[in-house]
C-alpha cells in the first residue's frame, strides 16, 4: 500500500485556489490536482503515476446511492461540517446556531446494511 504526502496534495490545492492565506481548501481543487498533478508518495516518487482519471458529483445522497456510489468506484469523497463544541461530547452532534464551523474531508471505503 502506498501512503500519500498530505502536505505535498494541499500546497498544490493551495496554488490551485488562489487562496494562500485562507486554511482549508476545496474539493474541487483537490480533485484537480489529483487528475492534474497526481499524488506525491511519502518519501518521494513520480506524483504521475498517481493521477485519477476523472471525477463526478454524486446527485443521488441517499443512503443508497452513496452505496452505490462506493460500488461502482470502489470509494467516494465526502464531506461534512461540524463544530468544536460538537465533538466534545460522547457522541458527535450537529453544529448548533452561532457555533463557529469547519469543514472536514473522508473517504467512504465500505459500509454495513445500515452505515457507510
Amino acid at each position: 500500500m502506498v501512503t500519500f504526502d498530505g502536505e505535498w496534495i494541499y500546497a498544490r490545492c493551495k496554488e490551485t485556489d488562489n487562496m494562500p492565506d485562507v486554511r482549508g481548501t476545496f474539493f474541487r481543487s483537490a480533485l484537480k490536482v489529483l487528475q492534474k498533478q497526481g499524488a506525491m508518495p511519502v518519501g518521494g516518487g513520480d506524483p504521475e503515476r498517481f493521477k485519477i482519471g476523472s471525477y463526478a458529483l454524486v446527485d443521488d445522497t441517499s443512503f443508497e446511492g452513496l452505496k452505490k456510489a462506493i460500488c461502482v468506484n470502489g470509494y467516494l469523497l465526502s464531506g461534512y461540517r461540524g463544530s468544536n463544541a460538537g465533538w466534545r461530547t460522547a457522541y458527535v452532534r450537529p453544529p448548533k446556531s452561532g457555533e463557529a464551523l469547519f469543514g472536514h474531508a473522508v473517504v467512504l471505503v465500505g459500509y454495513t446494511k445500515t452505515h457507510l
